[in-house]
């Protein structure tokens, strides 16, 4: 994966926000397109994110041990990246004096019931390497994957009742995937089994925030 994949992810996220029919759109203008409109789209994303953080605290979420991580988000939409949350990443991410003290590893997340897979591919797609994911880790959070495919696994990471999941979706009100990302989450709440689930929403001026997040580890230590 490298910056150019990442960069690409960005801007489809940024046509499905203006558009309920993004793809037409990607098909005349191009992923690479990176425009002020989208700098100025992420900048304000940025902006959401640190009220997102904030609304997780206010529901009792603490994303910045290392015991939690954030996965496959990279430089410009990570919600972690100021904490000391460890980091599982195959985008880009570079080193710089900013995040040479955090924990990022840079892999492609599998999520599974029993023990989570990092792996990393080669510039041809191949598999190179396959770790199982540290030990230390009982919480895995993500927020507004890049597609309905990338929340595949966390409900057996949840159900599995070794590990915590907080998965996020936020942005602005008028956004055109709003109703698409909030369907997701509903999803995948609904897969989800315990009495201690919680589907959290709210609205803050023109903004909008929802999780959906377990507490299974709260009284008891993981033994696995």
């Amino acid at each position: 994966m490298n910056k150019n994949d990442y960069y690409d992810l960005l801007v489809k996220q940024y046509y499905e926000s203006i558009s309920n029919n993004p793809y037409m759109l990607l098909s005349n203008i191009g992923y690479n397109n990176f425009n002020k409109n989208i700098i100025n789209w992420l900048k304000e994303r940025q902006k959401i994110a640190n009220r997102y953080v904030e609304f997780l605290k206010s529901n009792g979420k603490d994303i910045t041990t290392m015991e939690t991580a954030e996965v496959e988000k990279g430089k410009h939409d990570s919600v972690a990246s100021a904490y000391n949350t460890t980091i599982i990443t195959p985008y880009f991410y570079p080193e710089n004096k900013e995040n040479k003290n955090k924990k990022i590893l840079r892999y492609s997340f599998l999520p599974t019931s029993d023990v989570p897979g990092l792996l990393k591919f080669d510039n041809a797609g191949n598999l190179k390497e396959i770790l199982c994911s540290p030990g230390y880790i009982s919480t895995y959070i993500t927020e507004n994957p890049y597609s309905r495919n990338d929340l595949f696994g966390f409900e057996e990471l949840c159900n599995s009742n070794y590990y915590d999941i907080i998965v996020g979706m936020y942005g602005n009100i008028y956004d055109g995937d709003k109703q698409m990302k909030l369907n997701n989450l509903k999803r995948l709440r609904d897969k989800l089994i315990g009495n201690d689930i919680e589907f959290k929403y709210d609205v803050d001026n023109n903004y909008y925030f929802a999780m959906v997040a377990s507490n299974k580890n709260k009284d008891k230590v993981k033994i696995r």
